[in-house]
């Protein structure tokens, strides 16, 4: 085997090829964020889990700290399983439950030498990433240096998700931009739909970075049935036999839309139509539903407990419209439920007429017309529930979920064949100039900028939570004593019948509070931040060439010698060895 030296840090780079046993046992290291969050992301890595330890292959798990310890194992402990949990991520702001800490996510940081010599043990021959953050550059860094396959899987929609959140929608672009510089360096990326697959094309040119797949998502058949269903259930929650029960499975966030089902189960109601709604799922928007009427809020449901929630519902209403496939979707049309889903995200398992509704992303009367229609309709919403089940029976998870084995040996075969098994050779390849537009290293000095500006601005913000929640929890056990007074006197001062609507008790956003909403969401911030942004990709660039020109002065001849080997390796026929 060839060894050559790139630059001065004297990083080993193998340029031969290894053809043979590129369809041996796979041994995958998967790094996602927060592994034990569960969610639609973390629930598919398990089911990938599953079937790369039945068909005879090792899997090694990287993530955060973040989540509860006691779903680690809720894919059965293995011999040939290992989970690496990291030294070094931080919790990112808004996205926890305060009902549930365990529910709150994490942002990785980089990966320690602890943690390196633990992936070195478990010897991975391909890399798979889920999360586009800090650590996954470091993870390309570590492939790079050891000349491992790396691909990638798209499961979030993340840049879409600062639509949602007040004053944030600066942010879209700037990700959109980072997220491009990690993906240029994966051999492909997979994606869930063709409709993402294209998105990604047309708004984000990302086909000229990587190669682009499609993986789809399974759902257990014998898991997720109408069997299921359970009048038991129905009589826990007061429900009658032939009430139309509305079910909503999912986070209680603001971009998964639970204004839109409030806004739904609202006008249902005030229509006097028969309905009842249940909510599966917990979140920081849990407010906007929690005194709705006719709804019942079941927290977070798994296991046999979710299975008997779908089949014994009847309608499935989820209106977010950032989903990149739709697991819960898919899981409740194979409980047999009618559809009631955004158009784009979820859209692709709904025929529109035949078993549900496809509707335009925020529409509240597209939402409210197709769930109203379907209660007060139930031949055709027994009609269909049977296309449900027909259009689901296609996606059963053992067969979609092994086309990633398949995916795993078709990316080590291109990797091997086609770049000889080193990645700076897939890089020439893509280098075009559509790609690589913040430089071909995978940590430039401009991004390192990038790094130290965010997680200052995080660790800040999660003191300035802290503080908020400490002085809240100060305020609230002050007033504990004089509670009763209080009541009296704000009883005294009210109107009418002394009820107080729930816009007047919501807290208003002030004046600078507002101004500062609108400068977040205004054009002109993203471009101001792109082009901070551009300006430490361009010191970066120059102080590359400097630092390039100067060592090409002082080493002259180290540098000749490099040069010298990696035209001859690049030019040279590929020499085949053994892994």
């Amino acid at each position: 085997m060839v060894e050559l030296t790139t630059d001065l840090e004297s990083q080993p780079v193998s340029m031969s090829t290894s053809v043979e046993n590129v369809e041996q046992v796979i041994r995958a290291l998967i790094y996602t964020t927060c592994y034990n969050v569960l969610d639609g992301v973390t629930i598919t890595i398990r089911k990938l889990e599953r079937e790369i330890l039945a068909a005879g292959g090792s899997v090694c798990i990287v993530t955060t700290s973040s989540g509860s310890s006691k779903n680690t194992n809720l894919v059965e402990e293995h011999e040939n399983r290992t989970v690496i949990f990291m030294d070094n991520s931080l919790p990112i702001p808004f996205q926890t439950d305060p009902n549930d800490p365990t529910l709150s996510y994490h942002l990785g940081i980089s990966l320690s030498k602890n943690v390196q010599e633990q992936m070195d043990a478990f010897q991975p021959n391909i890399i798979h990433i889920t999360a586009p953050d800090f650590t996954s550059l470091h993870i390309h860094n570590y492939a790079r240096k050891r000349q491992i396959p790396l691909m990638g899987t798209y499961h979030s929609n993340i840049p879409a998700y600062m639509l949602f959140v007040p004053g944030m929608s600066w942010l879209k672009p700037v990700l959109e931009m980072l997220f491009r510089h990690i993906y240029n360096f994966l051999l492909r990326l997979y994606v869930p739909t063709p409709f993402i697959r294209n998105m990604l094309t047309d708004e984000q040119s990302l086909d000229q970075v990587t190669e682009i797949g499609v993986w789809g998502r399974g759902v257990d058949l014998e898991k997720f049935k109408p069997e299921n269903r359970s009048e038991k259930f129905r009589a826990k929650l007061n429900i009658d036999k032939d009430c139309p029960v509305v079910l909503y499975v999912g986070r209680l966030v603001p971009e998964k839309r639970p204004d839109i089902v409030a806004n739904v189960v609202k006008r249902l109601t005030a229509q006097n139509v028969k309905f009842h709604c249940a909510i599966v799922g917990a979140g920081q928007s849990e407010n906007l539903v929690s005194n709705l009427p006719n709804t019942t809020l079941l927290g977070w449901l798994s296991g046999d407990q979710l299975t008997e929630a779908y089949a014994s519902s009847d309608i499935f209403l989820f209106p977010s419209s950032v989903e990149t496939f739709g697991n819960v979707t898919l899981e409740a049309a194979a409980s047999g439920l009618p559809l009631v889903v955004e158009s784009k995200c979820s859209g692709h398992l709904v025929n529109h007429g035949e078993n549900g509704y496809a509707c335009t992303a925020g529409s509240l009367d597209e939402f409210y017309q197709g769930t109203l229609e379907l209660c007060k309709d139930a031949e055709k919403a027994k009609a269909f529930s049977k296309k449900s089940l027909e259009i689901s029976s296609k996606l059963e998870q053992s067969k979609v979920v092994q086309t990633m084995l398949e995916n795993y040996h078709g990316v080590r075969k291109d990797f091997y064949e086609k770049f000889g098994g080193n990645h700076y050779r897939r890089d020439e390849a893509y280098r075009h100039e559509g790609s690589f537009k913040m430089g071909m290293d995978p940590r430039p000095f401009g991004w390192l900028m990038v790094e130290w500006v965010v997680i200052i601005a995080i660790t800040s913000v999660n003191k300035l939570l802290a503080f908020v929640a400490w002085m809240n929890s100060r305020d609230s056990a002050s007033n504990d004593t004089s509670e009763e007074n209080d009541d009296i006197e704000a009883q005294s001062l009210l109107p009418g019948d002394g009820t107080v609507s729930t816009d007047e008790e919501e807290a208003r956003p002030g004046i600078l509070c507002n101004l500062l909403i609108a400068v977040g969401d205004s054009s002109l911030t993203a471009k101001f931040v792109m082009l901070i942004i551009g300006f430490f990709m361009f010191i970066s660039r120059m102080i590359s060439i400097v630092r390039r020109g100067v060592a090409k002065r002082v080493f002259s001849n180290a540098f000749s010698s490099i040069e010298h080997r990696m035209d001859a390796a690049f030019n040279a026929n590929f020499v085949k060895r053994k892994d």
